[in-house]
């Protein structure tokens, strides 16, 4: 997939020390669920276990490259709840690249996927509760808050809240997307 910055495509094994050292940045594991430390190891049997996942766990992760430099600035993901006409989507975004609007082209691009060629009805989004750019990202893209899971997550040595977003298709749709 494309968009006006971006190119969302599937990872390959070459991108496994350029994916370790975006997720072993001590900020960006902060606001994810990703594992800390992040190993090349972890990297590259994270990218290798694709093809299985992709086939049977109804996961498609993509690398988030930037056109203009052809550099991995991230990853999203869809995950496809097979039967039941929904995804989850969930992205990373190098910390150097933060407030510069990529992960909401990229959420973007692979809503559009969602609805208009995968038959989702509805993706929902988590985020942990402090995790504010995330949070503001995930409005950007029309998603409305479902409710808060509370304390549902041991993180960073404490219990922290879960909140649960969601669009559905007739809302993207409605918004002119």
């Amino acid at each position: 997939m494309e968009t006006k910055r971006l190119i969302l495509r599937y990872f390959r094994r070459e991108d496994a020390k350029r994916l370790q050292e975006i997720y072993h940045n001590k900020k960006v594991a902060s606001t994810t669920t990703i594992p800390y430390p992040y190993t090349i190891e972890d990297a590259t049997n994270w990218i290798e276990s694709h093809e299985e996942l992709i086939e049977y766990g109804g996961l498609i992760p993509y690398a988030i490259v930037l056109k203009t430099e052809n550099r991995l600035i991230g990853s999203i993901s869809l995950r496809i709840h097979v039967g039941q006409w929904k995804g989850e989507l969930a992205a990373v975004i190098d910390e150097e690249y933060w407030g510069k609007g990529y992960g909401t082209e990229a959420a973007k691009a692979c809503l559009d996927e969602a609805f208009s060629e995968k038959g989702i009805n509805k993706v929902f989004a988590q985020a942990i509760g402090s995790n504010h750019p995330s949070i503001e990202t995930i409005k950007k893209i029309g998603m409305k808050l479902d409710g808060s899971l509370r304390q549902d997550l041991w993180h960073d040595g404490q219990f922290k809240d879960v909140l649960i977003f969601s669009i559905l298709k007739r809302e993207w749709e409605s918004e002119g997307n």
